[in-house]
């Protein structure tokens, strides 16, 4: 065979090799970009939606201790939000294709002060609906009967058997005054109290997710959705992190990139900043990735928005102290 003639073969057999290598570059591409863009969009919807859980918060309506006036939040307005915000920022207008997006969000739920509840798909007669469902207590029992139900600071509420067996009692209020008359173990133990509180307010929640995931399973295979949904891996340092204030918890999974055989699947919290969370800015500035508290009042812009330190140091910011002003 000549050298032309060989060359010549080598090259009709290399092209497809290549057309397909840059198509498949060129794909990778386009799935990095709109999973960026998707993931900004998730991000924002869940930040607007926790912001709108203070829509009905009116600390002058309640009384006592300070925390009880986070109890009166608008899940309703939260999902309302978050829903009009993704919908908005995916480019989806149409009211069907709305509703469909719906179905890619398997987990929507509210991390209350003294409980969790969720927002699922339900059937309601001959519809499938959204129906929010009954509060889930953060509740413990230990290894002497007494009951706790914790709540997203200090303040607990206990059926104590220990004090007066005789005569057992339900006792609520922050673990230091409760320690104060009451013989349970764990009122005394600050560190092991927090430890406890925090894990079984993370153990109830994934109760509840794993139960929603197989719930909206099951309902999506009776309508011809073969897509399974599962709960992603969520480390525990990012769980603790969560559960500091009321907040959102929030999964799109399986949602089609239609150009690629892929989907779009992310999970996302949000605090709405009720307790003691102040709001965490962060930008670019001299090449530096720099965050800071509201409270600093830098006149840096504010590019990025974080409910947390945690959350602005993960994405790769560094904090700068208000003494640098």
């Amino acid at each position: 065979m000549k050298i032309t003639n060989a060359i010549i073969f080598f090259i009709v057999c290399l092209v497809p090799f290549l057309f397909y290598w840059i198509t498949q570059t060129e794909d990778v591409r386009y799935f990095h970009k709109l999973n960026k863009q998707y993931d900004g969009a998730l991000t924002t919807a869940v930040q607007d939606a926790a912001l709108s859980l203070k829509i009905n918060a009116e600390p002058e309506r309640e009384f006592s201790y300070l925390s009880k006036k986070f109890s009166n939040i608008n899940k309703e307005a939260s999902y309302e939000t978050f829903l009009k915000s993704l919908s908005n920022n995916f480019g989806i207008i149409d009211t069907n294709n709305v509703h469909s997006l719906q179905y890619y969000v398997p987990i929507y739920g509210v991390i209350g002060y003294e409980g969790y509840t969720s927002n699922r798909f339900e059937r309601v007669g001959q519809s499938v609906l959204r129906v929010w469902q009954p509060l889930i207590p953060y509740t413990y029992t230990d290894a002497s009967g007494n009951i706790f139900r914790f709540t997203l600071d200090e303040y607990v509420y206990v059926y104590d058997r220990v004090t007066d067996p005789h005569n057992p009692e339900w006792k609520e209020g922050p673990r230091k005054v409760l320690a104060q008359e009451s013989a349970i173990t764990l009122l005394h133990d600050e560190k092991e109290f927090d430890r406890i509180r925090r894990n079984t307010i993370v153990l109830n929640i994934e109760k509840s997710i794993d139960a929603e995931i197989n719930h909206h399973n099951q309902l999506l295979s009776t309508m011809g959705f073969t897509y399974k949904f599962a709960i992603p891996l969520i480390t525990e340092e990012t769980w603790h992190n969560t559960i500091d204030d009321v907040g959102i918890v929030t999964f799109v999974q399986g949602y089609p990139i239609h150009r690629l055989d892929r989907v779009y699947n992310q999970y996302a919290f949000a605090g709405s900043r009720l307790i003691k969370n102040q709001v965490i800015y962060a930008t670019e500035e001299n090449g530096q990735r720099i965050f800071w508290e509201e409270s600093c009042n830098f006149s840096y812009p504010k590019t990025e928005i974080y409910s947390s330190k945690a959350e602005a140091a993960k994405a790769g910011f560094k904090e700068i102290s208000c003494m640098n002003q």
